[in-house]
């Protein structure tokens, strides 16, 4: 095949990929997390004072909010030519869908095949679980995923050719800018190193050289950065102060046929059967490395160290890449018999259609159809148009950022635990504040938290099983000073005998 062609047909890959996931995207003006509001402010906050947002005045009524800052970067750099709107609709969108490119290079790197490769990348760009943290958030990882992958490709050809160290070092420093999941790579390259000694396979001076680097550079890089999570929170930061009542929902059990519908059948299953072949039949230090990736995935969704859907995205786009060489053997075998090789690779494609693009598309429309609503956000830019600046206003946990971003009043919480004092505590209270039957309880920790407004919405009334707020039929402690689908209460009543210190 033309190099020529094999450009038009990737580069009209990626746009299919872009145009999808743009499609979905554009059906709505708001994002589907209030993680996004936060990186919208860190992005503006950049735009204008060229440092990121270390202390947010607004979140729980005053939080540190240090993290790795190269994200807010690149967002905020777009953000000089463009909407911060625009901007997060677009750019991560463009990241996630970027990745066809690199899964194009690591499969051909590993099949040394290019219609494999080539129908590799296709499949790249509809694994569902992918689609879900990405295309309508601006989610870290529609950088860091790509991003990780690119690195572990440079990684690869720097034992070629040394000029690739180059890049390695400039991938790999960029993504301890990112985001702290770098630990993955990491412990994916070790265990590689490891199972290749077992393997009795030559191991390349270079590439213990580089491992061993990057390992010291990474626990230098992140302590510097979180040097005072880690001394507050100690191994607790692994699950970054996620309160317990929902921690299991980042931190869910891995479940084998969650994990094949997230994934997708056709890349799950080949990928799974690269493996066992390494394992048991064939020797090959490529393969070797992506199952040593997997295999790391696999170890830390087990021990419940890495969220599960950021596990479940990694291990998926993991075993697209083994699937390759699983197309490859295929269609080797298949040569060598009577079957029709159009024959199995329209089977193959019918199956992936009824797996994963089907799936992704529900998926992208099931996210889309979480978006915040016209509702939500009117109600907020009311709060914002009509109270003091000094107010406090309570919501859900995924409203908090809405009460920062759009209202730009202090939220009582929010989604970012990380550096939040008494988060579990605030989350309990919140609950009490939304259910309780009784007047004095709910003043009580209204007055707590210095709390002057309520927000009922649709997601609290789902949320705490509710359909009002009983106590708020007082109209000498509670006023309604929003009335539309998404209600906001006033809280009039100070009891400051009872306030409690926090």
């Amino acid at each position: 095949m033309r190099k020529d062609h094999i450009r038009l047909i990737l580069i009209s890959i990626f746009l299919v990929t872009l145009i999808m996931r743009l499609y979905f995207s554009f059906q709505t003006t708001y994002f589907s997390e209030d993680q996004s509001y936060f990186l919208i402010r860190q992005a503006e906050y950049i735009t204008e004072n060229s440092v990121p947002m270390f202390y947010d005045s607004l979140s729980y009524g005053g939080r540190l909010t240090i993290s790795t800052p190269l994200y807010y970067y690149v967002l905020a750099f777009f953000n000089l030519f463009l909407p911060i709107t625009l901007v997060g609709k677009l750019i991560p969108n463009i990241f996630a869908a970027s990745l066809v490119f690199i899964v194009y290079l690591l499969s051909k790197q590993i099949s040394k095949n290019e219609e494999a490769a080539l129908f590799t990348a296709f499949i790249s760009g509809f694994i569902p679980i992918f689609l879900k943290i990405t295309i309508n958030n601006i989610s870290l990882f529609s950088l860091v995923i790509p991003l990780t992958f690119l690195t572990l490709y440079f990684f690869i050809k720097s034992r070629e050719n040394k000029n690739y160290i180059v890049f390695y070092l400039l991938s790999f420093l960029a993504l301890c800018l990112t985001h702290s999941s770098t630990f993955l790579f990491i412990v994916a390259l070790m265990l590689y190193l490891f199972l290749s000694w077992l393997e009795k396979q030559k191991i390349t001076k270079a590439e213990v050289e580089i491992t061993i680097f990057s390992l010291f550079f990474l626990l230098w890089s992140q302590f510097l950065i979180y040097k005072n999570a880690f001394l507050e929170e100690g191994p607790g930061i692994i699950w970054q102060n996620i309160p317990s009542p929902i921690l299991s929902q980042y931190f869910a059990k891995f479940n084998l046929l969650s994990a094949i519908v997230s994934i997708g059948l056709i890349p799950f299953l080949f990928g799974i059967y690269i493996i066992y072949r390494y394992l048991f039949k064939t020797k090959n230090k490529e393969v070797l490395l992506f199952a040593s990736f997997a295999l790391s995935v696999f170890l830390l969704l087990w021990l419940r160290l890495i969220e599960i859907n950021i596990g479940l995205a990694f291990l998926g786009i993991v075993l697209v890449i083994l699937f390759s060489y699983s197309y490859k053997l295929l269609f080797s075998y298949t040569e060598k018999t009577r079957f029709s090789k159009k024959l199995v690779f329209f089977v193959l494609v019918f199956i992936f259609i009824i797996a994963s693009i089907i799936p992704s598309f529900e998926v992208s429309r099931k996210t889309i159809s979480e978006a915040y609503t016209d509702d939500e956000i009117s109600a907020f830019e009311w709060l914002r148009n009509n109270t003091p600046v000094d107010s406090t206003v309570v919501a859900t946990v995924r409203e908090g950022g809405l009460i920062n971003y759009v209202a730009e009043r202090r939220n009582v919480i929010d989604s970012n635990f990380l550096f939040a004092k008494n988060a579990e505590r605030r989350l309990e209270d919140v609950k009490l504040i939304y259910t309780t039957f009784l007047e004095t309880d709910a003043i009580t920790h209204l007055n707590k938290y210095n709390i002057s407004y309520i927000v009922l919405s649709d997601r609290a009334r789902e949320l705490y099983d509710i359909r009002a707020l009983s106590y708020t039929s007082d109209t000498n402690c509670f006023e309604l000073v929003y009335n539309k689908r998404t209600r906001i209460y006033k809280s009039i009543c100070k009891k400051e005998e009872i306030k409690i210190e926090i």
